[in-house]
């Protein structure tokens, strides 16, 4: 079955990665985790409906000005967690 959604998860603790991959992988969600908003920025985005789930405290930029950067470019919902 082809990808109909895309669910991004940025934070830099692996286990809240694992966790929430788990958590949205059963309920049949595809989604992809990156550790650091660099490694996020660089991903190619696919042209399909999503959200991303952002942690506050990252290792290079924080969550809110990923937000910032994001939003000039791009209308994606945001999820924030701390």
């Amino acid at each position: 079955m082809p990808q109909d959604h895309i669910i991004f998860i940025v934070d830099d603790d692996r286990r809240i990665q694992e966790a929430l991959i788990e958590l949205l992988s059963s309920m049949d969600m595809h989604a992809v985790a990156f550790g650091s908003a660099a490694e996020y920025i660089a991903y190619p985005q696919p042209d399909l409906p999503a959200c991303l789930v952002l942690d506050i405290e990252l290792p290079d930029i924080n969550g809110l000005q990923l937000q910032r950067r994001i939003t000039a470019s791009n209308d994606i919902p945001m999820l924030f967690v701390t």
